[in-house]
């Protein structure tokens, strides 16, 4: 006779296929890679396109010079940076261009684009080349 307390075990487990919830989320990072790719970007911006000339002759131009050694030179006169942002507001409708050089502290060159985006709205242009006569210009913006 067998007694009701004694319950034998199931020799099946119980277990949870966990295969069905792979494949859900395969499936979700397939749609979301792809989806992601095809998305446009959240700002449209129209971007200027560079040629080589600014348009701008030498005289209209106000040309800064940041040296290797972090010496600042507007217009070919050692200068400070008050001395720069005293030059800026005397001449509102004279351009600004930086040159600066390959190995100047990227602290003086900044602080010339700080002072540019207070006196000028961030307008300005840089040479990218390694010396003046291949100097490339682009516009600049600093806000």
């Amino acid at each position: 006779m067998t007694d009701p307390w004694d319950f034998e075990e199931d020799d099946t487990d119980s277990h949870i296929d966990m295969t069905p919830l792979i494949d859900v989320v395969f499936m979700l990072i397939i749609f979301l890679v792809l989806t992601a790719s095809f998305m446009k970007p959240v700002l449209e911006v129209n971007l200027p396109e560079v040629s080589g000339d600014s348009g701008m002759g030498q005289a209209s131009v106000i040309q800064v010079t940041v040296t290797s050694g972090g010496e600042l030179f507007a217009d070919g006169i050692s200068s400070t940076t008050d001395d720069l942002a005293k030059l800026l507001r005397q001449h509102p409708e004279r351009g600004l261009f930086i040159h600066a050089d390959r190995d100047a502290p990227f602290l003086h060159v900044a602080e010339v684009m700080r002072i540019a985006g207070q006196e000028r709205e961030g307008r300005f242009a840089i040479a990218v080349a390694g010396n003046s006569s291949e100097a490339v210009r682009g516009s600049g913006s600093h806000r």
